[in-house]
This record gives structure tokens, sequence and C-alpha cells, in this order.
């Protein structure tokens, strides 16, 4: 579980929001102190980052359930269980919920989506919940027994969509990453599956996924949002160490950070900038590109100003940066 190795944090109206897989708990820090303003005990490891919207906190659990917390002081506003029962098996050395929300949430529009369920054959689903009130709009609930092919060419066997990874929403069309297996794709208005070649795709996958300009990228590979088909003239591209921007791609590779736009026609290379940091963390803020990673035998963050195109400072860490956040 690459997600695993570090707690990814969102940030709202100055305050720090993560998730811990340690001590399964939600904790608020202040931006500006690292104080802690609140904690939220669940009942398993919380593995994938939280999402944030309007005052609200929403969380999911290996307990199986999706927690909407009260951004400011961290009460319960309300939970759903994402399995049909309460059945709990060993998992990673924990007791979790035989139905772990391993799909993280993501918010529009005043909805919240979020899937529970990791064994195709025991069930799989799939949620769209008005993030108000918490009820289910809809619910996919037969996208793990589909008879359809399998990773070997061949094989025929029902099987379907596993969730492992935060979901992303792109225009009509939610992503679920499903691990080492490429995403599927759902329609946001019905939760329709749409695509999941899982056969052909085999040999990409990852539980992180980026999207936008009508495509997505995963394991180093660019696919067609619209059809799912792989786009083989972009390559090298993972999601911790690119992001996508109004102006195209941005992407760290071999000690430089390039850029690769438009984003929505072909992606050839624009500029690049030599950026020390890099390969593990990347995001873009307004006019900056921050890069975290390891040069040589140290490990920092660089920070790229796009309009002079060239780093404005850097600084070492104790520890590789697996994680980038951005607040004011």
């Amino acid at each position: 579980m690459p997600f695993d190795q570090a707690y990814h944090t969102v940030i709202a109206d100055g305050t720090v929001f993560l998730g811990s897989s340690a001590d399964c708990r939600v904790r608020a820090l202040d931006a500006a102190t690292g104080a802690e303003k609140w904690s939220f005990c669940t009942d398993g490891p919380v593995r994938l980052t939280p999402a944030v919207a309007d005052g609200r906190v929403f969380v999911g659990g290996d307990d199986g359930f999706l927690y909407c917390l009260a951004a400011e002081d961290g009460h319960l506003i309300w939970k759903l269980r994402g399995g049909p029962i309460q059945s709990y098996v060993l998992g990673n050395g924990r007791i979790i919920s035989r139905w772990p929300v391993r799909g993280g949430p993501a918010v529009a529009d005043g909805v919240v989506y979020f899937a529970a369920g990791i064994w195709p054959s025991e069930g799989i689903y799939i949620y769209a919940v008005n993030a108000t009130s918490g009820k289910v709009i809809w619910c996919n609930d037969g996208s793990g027994t589909i008879e359809m092919p399998q990773p070997h060419p061949g094989a025929v066997a029902k099987s379907g969509v596993s969730a492992h990874g935060n979901l992303v929403i792109v225009g009509d069309v939610l992503l679920v990453p499903t691990g080492r297996a490429v995403p599927a794709a759902f329609n946001l208005s019905d939760g329709k599956l749409r695509y999941f070649h899982l056969q052909r795709d085999r040999a990409f996958g990852g539980s992180e996924v980026a999207a936008g300009g009508g495509r997505f990228f995963t394991s180093g590979s660019m696919f067609d949002l619209a059809s799912g088909t792989q786009d083989k003239t972009v390559k090298g591209v993972y999601p911790w160490s690119s992001a996508i921007t109004p102006a195209g791609l941005v992407n760290w590779r071999d000690g430089q950070i390039e850029a690769l736009g438009p984003p929505d026609a072909k992606l050839e290379a624009a500029w690049s900038v030599e950026a020390a940091y890099g390969g593990t963390s990347l995001i873009a803020a307004g006019n900056s590109i921050v890069s975290g990673g390891e040069s040589e035998d140290k490990m920092g963050v660089a920070v790229l100003d796009v309009a002079a195109r060239e780093v404005t400072w850097s600084t070492e860490v104790d520890g590789l940066p697996l994680g980038l956040a951005v607040s004011d």
C-alpha cells in the first residue's frame, strides 16, 4: 500500500487535516503553529487522504465507514457504512471491516463519492452521497462480480473493480484507482461503469491517479479519458511527481522540472529547468511548482517560479518528502 508511506494532508481555512493508520485518528492542526485543534478516533486505520468541503471533513476508514466531521471542532455529523453488514477480518495485521473504505473520498457540487471493499468476489460498493445529509444518491454494488477478461490473456472469470486509492473526479467521470490494475471509469451522475480494461492494460496501474485535459495518468503512462485507451506518445509521467495545470502538464524527470502542453492538445515539450529535488512528490500552486525528492545523499524540497522559470529556493528536510500541500 504505497499510500500508507505518508500521512497526506489537506489544508482549508488555516487548518491542516490528516488521518493516521497508526492510531486510527483524524487530526486537525493549526497551519501556522502546528498545534492540535482537535482529533477524532475511528474504529480502524485511516489510510487515505481526507477531503474537505463547505466546513466538513470526509474521511474513510478500514472499519468500513465514511465519516463526515465538522471542520471547526471535529464533532461527528454523520457516518455511513460502505458494506452490507458489520463483518470483520484480519488485514495488514489489524482487525478491519470486510469492506474497508479504500476508495478515498472526493467531493464535488455537494456530493461526496467513495468506495468500500477490496476483494471483488465479496462485493465492491461505490457511492455517491449527499454531503450535507449523508443520504445515498446512488450505489453501484455490482462492479465486483463482472464476467470479464482477467490479467492473464485468454482467462475470463467473474471479477471486477477493487477500490484502492483516492477517487478522482474529472468532468462527468469518476475514476476509481484499483491498485495494481488500471483505474475504472464510472458515470458521475448514476454510477454506471463506463470501462475497466483489466486485461488489455494489465501492465499499468497504481493507487495514484491524476486527470485533466481529457486525459488521466497512472503508472508512468497517459490514457484517453473518454475511452481509456493508452496514449503512447507520453511516457514516464507519474501522478506523485507531476501536476496538471491550465497551461499543461508539469513533470519532474532526470533532475529537471519539465513543462508539456497545452493540456487539451498533443503534449509537447515547452521548457525545462534544472531542479535538484524531485521524483517523490510534486504539486502546482499559483505561479509556483513545488517538488520534493532526493538528490545524491540529500533529501529536500525545491520551489520553481513558473514565470521566471527558475528555482527560487530549496531546503533540505529530514526524510524523504512523500507528500506536499500548499495554502495561502
